[in-house]
Order: structure tokens, then C-alpha cells, then sequence
């Protein structure tokens, strides 16, 4: 947790220093997930932090395309 918060300090959003948290997931996957005793990560536990989702349906299939390039 340490060095996350020292790592969001080196991050600007609106002119104050977050931590920028992207899941490559849809948020209802995530949810889903949640549901079935997985989960995500929850930002009360990061100082100054957001939790962007990408909405990436398959990161997989993202992962092989990339690979092939």
C-alpha cells in the first residue's frame, strides 16, 4: 500500500496527485465477478485514488491480436 501511494503521487488528475487504477474489464464483468467471490480493487483502500474500467470484453482475444502484430 506503501508504494502505491508513493506511486500516485507522481500522478496528476485535475490538478491533484491521484492514483490512476485501470481494470481492462467491463464494470458489470467485474461485477459479476464480485458475485462469484472474485473481485476488484477497492479504492477506500488507496489514498486519493480512481478506478477507471475499460470496457475490454475479451482481453485475451486483445492480447493474441497485439502478439500477432
Amino acid at each position: 500500500e506503501m508504494m502505491l501511494n508513493e506511486i500516485a503521487k507522481t500522478n496528476m488528475v485535475n490538478d491533484k496527485k491521484k492514483l490512476q487504477i485501470f481494470d481492462a474489464r467491463p464494470y458489470m464483468n467485474a461485477q459479476a465477478n464480485r458475485l462469484k467471490g472474485g473481485g476488484f480493487e477497492d479504492i477506500r483502500f488507496y489514498k486519493n485514488s480512481v478506478l477507471t474500467f475499460c470496457d475490454i470484453e475479451n482481453i485475451h482475444a486483445v492480447t493474441k491480436a497485439y502478439n500477432k502484430i
